[in-house]
């Protein structure tokens, strides 16, 4: 897998986390409003009551996205551990800004202290490079920071 891959997996777990937190709200909404709605006699073809139902599946939705936050949290450690061994410090702030933070381009441009953002695709760039010589080599252990 190539450096770039490897961190916007990491990325896109945390906004695969959040759309199945905004799924699981909306669900809570409902079941609100169900248990207002239904009377407690009303039962599915399961012998169950369509607020336990709904109880059920709400869970079934929260252990998933219990799974997605553990794949997401041994992503980013993984993450940290590449970014953490690159010896420049800016290549670690472009990385981490972008992928750990998930900020824009524009963001990184400023915080960075740049004027142009193409210096930033730059380091973004050599970044890259080094991440990816580490992976390469399977030089992921853990630095003190």
């Amino acid at each position: 897998m190539d450096a770039k891959t490897f961190f916007r997996e990491a990325l896109e777990a945390a906004h695969e986390i959040k759309d199945s937190e905004r799924q699981l709200e909306h669900y809570r909404d409902m079941i609100g409003g169900a248990s207002m709605r239904f009377s407690p006699v009303a039962m599915t073809k399961s012998n169950r009551s369509k607020v336990e139902d709904i109880a059920v599946n709400m869970a079934a939705i929260e252990a998933d996205i219990m799974d997605g936050m553990h794949i997401y949290t041994e992503r980013i450690k993984a993450a940290r551990a590449v970014i953490a061994q690159l010896q420049s410090y800016r290549q670690r702030q472009v990385l981490t800004l972008r992928y750990l933070c998930g900020h824009s381009w524009k963001t990184i441009t400023d915080e960075m202290g740049y004027t142009e953002p193409k210096s930033v695709y730059r380091m973004h760039g050599w970044a890259l490079i080094s991440a990816q010589k580490i992976l390469d080599g399977g030089l992921i252990t853990t630095r003190e920071q």
